[in-house]
């Protein structure tokens, strides 16, 4: 790998070390570096491949290997093949965000630890859930290298994702020993403090009379959810014959926690549409606002209104979403623009222009592509989760839910810009 010496510092790799890394991660060693997944692809595999090899063959090794997904390594050992023997595979390499939910929460309360155990700052491949499973065992006098103690890691990971969205039975149900589970709720508490106290805000985000609750997200799209409780009814037969049942309806609820998740949710759907737009763009739309914001062209028109509700939402979030590219299409609304957000379309669009327009299929927060794009995906994810970071996206999401606590005070404003600098500098957003 080199260093790319860009505006962001960052390990880069070739097509070949990509789908190296790609296989090893379905090998089931993710959680390693990029070098250290590499160097086991050199050690482990790449003796038994070559650009001639069959595909009986490559199917044959898969049993000695013994990776924990055997059809997705195959499938990854063919793509090697061909791609030494010069052939075009249609293969995607998959890259996944560290533990999303906990990103997202992390980056807009700047969390620092958990940005770190999320791989957004600092150059090593962090695990959460392994982080939390160290801290347990420290507090609790156990050896890491205990079986029923290697246990904890995957209870850990079954406690925390729930917990982190309002579960209070997550916690219970996978460690009922009342001081595993103190350990525990000591350890993710110390991990990912500011996290959890975001997380208790928007449970905490409730309007006894509501039936939905509704919320803009900067590019525009509108968020809906409903509230769904369960209602009994009574039924009773001509015989006399009564029975009790229940459905499923909209309606009010005192007690309302889904907040938590659905926020964070619409947040993880909101990066990945900005992923899409910044790979997958349509060439002409992003040349001509280009030109256009830089003053080569000069288009009469005056100011829509779509531009002025993309420029208010902009505005009042403090991130520039890609797709307010389609709503700036005169030079009076350029001259609407700030300098400042002039100038970083500008450089975005430029660094998109850069490169052809790739495909991106996203699973949740799987990002998968050709290998030959596996750095832009990298960049593009930090880039994003920097840009969220600096922005106002904290407040401008609970300010739209009641009982909100959040002021745009909330974070202080030096330490966005010294976070987001660190996120910019990582390595493993992406993994």
């Amino acid at each position: 790998s080199s260093k790319y010496k860009g505006i962001n510092i960052m390990n880069v790799y070739t097509v070949l070390e990509y789908l190296k890394i790609d296989i090893a991660n379905n090998f089931g060693i993710d959680k390693q570096s990029f070098e250290e997944r590499i160097h086991w692809f050199n050690r482990e595999v790449e003796p038994y491949i070559s650009s001639e090899s069959t595909d009986d063959y490559l199917w044959d090794i898969i049993p000695e290997i013994a990776p924990d997904e055997p059809e997705l390594f195959y499938a990854g050992l063919l793509a090697y093949r061909d791609t030494l023997a010069g052939k075009p595979t249609g293969y995607r390499i998959s890259l996944d965000a560290v533990c999303s939910g906990v990103q997202c929460l992390a980056a807009l309360t700047l969390d620092e630890p958990a940005l770190k155990d999320t791989g957004l700052i600092g150059s090593e491949r962090g695990d959460i859930y392994s982080s939390i499973y160290r801290d347990m065992c420290k507090a609790m006098g156990k050896d890491t290298s205990d079986a029923h103690v290697k246990d904890m890691r995957d209870k850990a990971k079954k406690s925390i994702v729930p917990m982190m969205y309002g579960s209070r039975r997550a916690p219970e149900r996978y460690f009922p020993d009342e001081v595993e589970r103190s350990a525990f709720l000591i350890a993710a508490d110390n991990r990912m403090k500011s996290c959890l106290i975001l997380r208790n805000v928007l449970m905490n985000a409730v309007d006894k009379e509501a039936t939905q609750y509704q919320w803009v997200m900067p590019d525009r799209h509108t968020v809906i959810t409903p509230v769904i409780v369960r209602n009994w009814y009574e039924t009773t037969l001509v015989n006399g014959f009564s029975f009790k049942w229940s459905i499923y309806e909209r309606g009010k609820s005192n007690w309302y926690i889904k907040n938590a998740a659905n926020v964070i949710h619409s947040l993880d759907g909101f990066i990945m549409r900005e992923m899409v737009r910044r790979c997958s763009y349509n060439t002409r739309l992003v040349y001509d606002t280009y030109n256009l914001l830089l003053g080569v062209k000069t288009v009469e028109g005056g100011v829509s209104d779509d531009f002025l509700k993309a420029k208010f939402l902009m505005e009042q979030s403090g991130f520039i979403p890609t797709n307010i590219i389609s709503v700036i299409n005169t030079t009076e609304e350029v001259n609407q623009l700030s300098k400042e957000v002039k100038d970083k379309l500008i450089a975005r669009l430029y660094l998109m222009l850069k490169y052809k327009p790739f495909e991106v299929l996203v699973i949740h927060d799987c990002f998968t592509s050709n290998a030959k794009y596996g750095n832009y995906l990298r960049y593009w994810y930090k880039e994003i989760m920097a840009e969220i970071a600096e922005s106002n996206m904290l407040h401008f999401l609970c300010r739209q839910l009641p009982n909100n606590p959040v002021t745009e005070k909330s974070v202080n404003q030096e330490a966005k810009k010294r976070v987001a600098k660190l996120i910019r500098e990582s390595e493993y957003g992406l993994s």
